[in-house]
């Protein structure tokens, strides 16, 4: 087998693992979205987290 081959083979492998484990750690490290802002925004009362004020700009 000639050596560019192996490369290759070693490349996609090395690509393919990494998207995976960042595929798993970004779904582990943020929870879904969906149930978490529906009740964040029903606790708050449906107001932003930031109103704007006097200061906005």
């Amino acid at each position: 087998m000639p050596i560019w081959v192996l490369v290759e083979i070693g490349v996609t492998i090395f690509v393919v693992v990494t998207l995976l484990i960042t595929c798993a750690v970004l779904l582990s490290a943020r929870p879904p979205r969906s149930s978490r802002d529906s009740g964040f925004s029903r606790h708050r009362g449906g107001r932003p987290l930031f109103p704007r004020g006097p200061r906005a700009g």
